[in-house]
């Protein structure tokens, strides 16, 4: 919280989460209810993740050459001085 509210003392955000937290913990309707959307938004992330990174992984990106599309040849993978 201190990159979104660098002015704010540390003490007044730790207050303010800990009052928050203890407030959602007295009234258990309200926690489960945020720990329902709360779970939905981290499922939602987490498939935009990888719908994302399977665009990248197959060359739904904008360079013309990723370290995952041959940026290493077969011919550098062999051991020096070996031909075969």
């Amino acid at each position: 919280m201190r990159y979104w509210l660098p002015s704010a003392p540390l003490w007044l955000l730790a207050f303010s989460c800990a009052l928050f937290i203890t407030a959602l913990n007295l009234f258990v309707r309200y926690y489960g209810e945020a720990e329902f959307w709360l779970a939905g938004l981290k499922i939602a992330a987490l498939v935009v993740f990888i719908l994302l990174g399977a665009g990248m992984w197959f060359g739904a990106s904008s360079r013309e050459r990723t370290a995952i599309h041959g940026s290493v040849t077969h011919e550098e993978t062999k051991a020096p001085g070996r031909t075969a």
